[in-house]
């Protein structure tokens, strides 16, 4: 029978630092779970400790660090952890004859999901923004400072150049900035799948790049399957708001996945989140810096570059997402370069600006809103599969192609691994596809 070893060794944060001299190897826990997910799902890890006593009041703090190894039928410790976390909640729970404590944490990918980055990256390939985006991640938490992987692709899969960002990020969410660009339409090379490994470091592939297997319900041995045919989350009629013009006036666009709605009705998502509702602003906060130091913008009364106020000719700092011709002022406009305005008159450059604004906020909004329709059309199939321990060697990002006599009328399809759940009993493998199937 399979059984497994946990070696949990606990270094605690004393003085905004880990001593190795400090680090203990703990033995009195239970219940160890724990769960890496793919992309932006926290990792984390949680063990129960009982408190007899009250022995264990003040042991456990916040940011104290757990380094977890995991052994399956033996009892020697590996050379490798699973898993580096930090404490971040240690809950208590007390009755008549038990005292216990909850210990949880994360790794550093928390680190990744909540940073604001500051980096102008206007000229920097995706890879090489995401490195100086982690970079500067970095300094605000340098004890816990998520990495780059070596072994991430610096060219397309072909060999091509991945395209510049044509942006400044300042102050967004690393999160979202590493989940939009590693969407199709951003990196030209397909979609790229991303997680923090067990060194702290970001692992950034292709689709195409993560391992394959195959699962067949008949043959395989699987202690336990669930599956889900999920159509809430179907979403196919997009309203998406850019924020501001310079006259104050709200941008809004609609995208809608017609094919989608013939299958399933209209099921509508608004979508304002702060990658949408400062598309404008970003815009906007480019030109007028080149008009105005930070400390003027404080008290400006126009949202207008000084040259556009003048009626004098004026350069974006921005380069355009896509190449048209706007309505009204026929303003031609092409893809990759900036957008030079002159009418002759400040109330014509006004007009002309405005028009800009709006237009280029609306071509960007509505390639995040293709991405959205492509992910969200269809229901998706969903499968968690659990096994003895150290069953698979199956790992994060890795493609499943399940044969399910209940699901596709028995047809191969293909799943990829966005959660594994280790405990002392079993692996647990949450499967799903990439592009829904259900409804289709």
């Amino acid at each position: 029978m399979t059984y497994v070893k946990w070696h949990v060794d606990y270094t605690p944060y004393v003085s905004e630092a880990w001593a190795a001299t400090d680090t203990v190897a703990l033995t009195s826990f239970y219940d160890p779970i724990m769960s890496v997910k793919l992309g932006e799902g926290r990792d984390s890890f949680s063990m129960k400790v009982k408190n007899f006593n009250n022995n264990f009041d003040s042991y456990f703090n916040q940011n104290d660090k757990l380094t977890i190894y995991r052994s399956v039928d033996t009892d020697t410790k590996p050379a490798d952890p699973l898993m580096v976390i930090t404490l971040k909640d240690t809950p208590e729970s007390y009755t008549f004859n038990n005292n216990m404590i909850r210990v949880e944490g994360y790794n550093f990918s928390e680190s990744v999901l909540s940073a604001m980055v500051f980096v102008d990256v206007t000229t920097r390939t995706i890879p090489q923004a995401f490195q100086d985006a982690l970079s500067d991640a970095g300094q605000d938490n340098p004890n816990f400072e998520v990495t780059w992987s070596s072994g991430n692709p610096t060219t397309k899969k072909g060999g091509g150049a991945f395209p510049t960002v044509g942006q400044k990020w300042f102050y967004k969410p690393i999160r979202r900035l590493i989940e939009e660009f590693s969407t199709s339409s951003k990196t030209e090379d397909g979609n790229y799948y991303w997680y923090v490994d067990k060194d702290n470091e970001l692992v950034w592939k292709s689709s195409e790049s993560f391992s394959t297997y195959t699962f067949n319900y008949a043959t395989d041995a699987v202690k336990a399957m669930k599956l889900t045919k999920d159509t809430k989350d179907v979403r196919n009629y997009f309203i998406l708001k850019g924020g501001m013009d310079p006259e104050n006036h709200q941008i809004t666009v609609p995208y809608v996945n017609w094919t989608s709605v013939a299958g399933n009705g209209r099921k509508y998502m608004i979508v304002a989140d702060a990658q949408t509702q400062n598309t404008a602003k970003e815009l906007i906060d480019e030109d007028l810096a080149q008009s105005y130091s930070i400390e003027d913008k404080g008290s400006l009364t126009s949202n207008y570059p000084s040259e556009i106020d003048a009626g004098s000719s004026f350069t974006t700092a921005w380069t355009a997402s896509a190449t048209y011709t706007t309505k009204k002022e026929s303003i031609s406009v092409t893809k990759g370069s900036t957008v030079t305005i002159n009418t002759g008159t400040a109330a014509g450059n006004k007009r002309a600006y405005v028009e800009v604004i709006r237009t280029e906020v609306k071509e960007r909004l509505k390639v995040i809103g293709a991405a959205y329709a492509n992910n969200l059309q269809y229901g998706k199939l969903r499968v968690d599969l659990e096994f003895e321990p150290g069953e698979k060697a199956w790992g994060l990002g890795d493609v499943i192609t399940c044969t399910i006599g209940t699901i596709n009328n028995n047809e191969p399809t293909e799943m990829r691994i966005n959660q594994i759940q280790y405990t002392t009993n079993a692996d647990i493998y949450s499967l799903e596809e990439d592009i829904g199937t259900i409804g289709r």
